[in-house]
């Protein structure tokens, strides 16, 4: 039996929510999946602020992503999805 899937709240925030911090709860889900040799990890595209729209914040969340995409990608990570 192995793990497909390693789901996580990644993503589940506000927009304008501090960043840092998210990014590291996305550093150990990525650790986790690896550890479970997992191919996939369940990612969220952000909420818009209070009232707001989060195609306003388009850019950030694109700029968020790439920076996932770094991690994920690095020397010691493996380079499939």
């Amino acid at each position: 039996m192995g793990v497909i899937s390693v789901g996580s709240p990644i993503g589940k925030v506000k927009i304008n929510e501090p960043w840092d911090k998210h990014f590291d709860r996305f550093k150990i889900a990525v650790d986790a999946a690896e550890y479970f040799s997992s191919p996939f990890l369940r990612v969220f595209s952000y909420y818009p602020p209070e009232g707001g729209d989060i195609r306003q914040h388009r850019d950030e969340v694109i700029r968020r992503f790439r920076e996932k995409v770094k991690i994920r990608q690095g020397p010691s990570r493996r380079a499939d999805p």
